[in-house]
């Protein structure tokens, strides 16, 4: 279930022509149990949207403007298997490829 970002707020660049803003966004992953399965699946939410695997927020993430900063504050609390736990190296290179700032900041 993909959604799209908020409206990127525009800049005046030169008459005639606009350029997005960088934007700060929170990233979080929230566990979410699934009693059929029983196991957890994860929601990942990048400000107001929410994604579900890890593949949908990479490529959510082309479309941001660059210098864009992304904050994420990983849990200590782990259930197992959380995506960008997994993927924290590949989410920081993405990032780096687009000229955007990942921001990791862990919690206790």
């Amino acid at each position: 279930m993909q959604q799209s970002f908020e409206t990127f707020a525009p800049n005046l660049t030169k008459p005639g022509s606009f350029k997005s803003a960088p934007l700060k966004l929170n990233l979080e992953q929230t566990p979410k149990f699934n009693p059929h399965k029983k196991t957890f699946d994860f929601e990942i939410k990048l400000g107001t949207a929410t994604f579900s695997t890890f593949e949908e927020l990479k490529a959510a993430i082309t479309v941001l403007p660059k210098g864009s900063e992304i904050t994420w504050a990983p849990s200590c609390c782990l259930v197992g298997d959380e995506p960008l736990h997994a993927h924290q190296n590949d989410l920081k290179s993405h990032c780096d490829t687009l000229e955007m700032i990942l921001v990791v900041r862990p919690s206790g």
